[in-house]
């Protein structure tokens, strides 16, 4: 580890210490008229293990979604993989809003809360599988052709020569693959260097 990265990782370690110490201090007290006042003090015994709940469900949540878009990057080989930017936020409506009018269409009970888990599950899945399917270039996943078939499906009117200049602002390590796009798709006549 270097000692910018290690420099980094201890500023966000302490971030973090601060930030616990402070949800563990900040807290609700009832007030003897029924309403309820915000207080920063040490909570007393009676309350300690709500606050303390609160806490390792906070640190909990944010860990496994880290840990998920990390997996995420990791899977498509794509450090730019986000779930806005490969249209998984956007399939797993599309999965909701198809059950709901399904549900609609057949005159059954329109689910509601939990039971809609499964459907935003399924459209996100059918959308990282679409992805991932455009995404491959002679059978390997091709992070630039994965980001450039992402971005077709998320905004469908880019000109083509407009997402590869886009591509090369984000990938410059990449340059030639770049260049090779910019040929195929017809954006210029010889190699873009």
């Amino acid at each position: 580890m270097t000692g910018r990265a290690l420099i980094g990782f201890i500023l966000l370690l302490l971030i973090v210490v601060v930030a616990a110490g402070i949800r563990f201090c900040v807290g609700h007290v009832p007030l003897e008229t029924g309403g309820w006042s915000i207080v920063m003090n040490w909570p007393g015994d009676d309350l300690r293990p709500l606050r303390l709940g609160a806490l390792g469900s906070a640190l909990a949540a944010g860990w496994s979604l880290g840990l998920a878009g990390l997996l995420l990057q990791v899977l498509l080989r794509n450090p730019l993989a986000s779930p806005w930017i490969l249209g998984l936020s956007s399939g797993a409506g599309l999965g909701v809003m198809s059950a709901l009018a399904l549900a609609a269409l057949t005159g059954i009970a329109i689910p509601g809360g939990a039971s809609l888990v499964l459907p935003a599950v399924v459209g996100a899945v059918g959308a990282l599988a679409i992805s991932w399917t455009l995404g491959r270039v002679n059978g390997m996943l091709e992070p630039l052709q994965h980001l450039e078939a992402a971005m077709h499906r998320e905004f469908p009117t880019l000109r083509n020569d407009a997402i590869v200049d886009l591509l090369a602002l984000l990938e410059r390590p990449c340059r030639l693959g770049i260049a090779q796009a910019r040929l195929e798709l017809g954006a210029c006549q010889s190699p873009c260097l």
